[in-house]
C-alpha cells in the first residue's frame, strides 16, 4: 500500500487505498468479501512549499478537470498527491506525464 484516504462519513465507511499491486489488492479484497470499487487515480510528487498545490489545481482548473477526492502520502520534503479526478489520461496530459 502506497497511501491511504478514510474520511468520516455518515453511516458508512470508504476507504480509498493507492496500492503498486492492483490484482494483488484485488485478491486480497475479494478473499475477505469486502465489497470494493475501482477508480483511476493520478499521482504527483510535490515539493513541500506554499503554492505547489495551488499550481496543479490551476491546471486543471484551466483544462476543466474536476477533482472527486484529494489526499496526501508523505512527511518533509516531498509529498505524494493523490488526485481522482473524472478524466484520468487528461490530468496525466495536464501534468506532462
Amino acid at each position: 500500500m502506497t497511501a491511504l484516504c478514510a474520511p468520516e462519513t455518515a453511516g458508512r465507511g470508504k476507504i480509498r487505498l493507492l496500492v503498486s499491486d492492483v490484482a494483488r489488492a484485488r485478491e486480497a479484497l475479494k478473499a475477505e468479501k469486502y465489497r470494493f470499487s475501482e477508480e483511476p487515480a493520478v499521482t504527483v510528487l510535490l515539493e513541500n512549499r506554499p503554492g505547489t498545490f495551488a499550481e496543479i489545481v490551476e491546471k486543471f482548473a484551466q483544462a476543466r478537470i474536476n477533482i472527486k477526492n484529494a489526499y496526501v502520502a508523505g512527511e518533509g520534503g516531498n509529498q505524494l498527491v493523490v488526485l481522482s479526478v473524472a478524466n484520468a489520461d487528461k490530468a496525466e496530459q495536464v501534468l506532462g506525464g
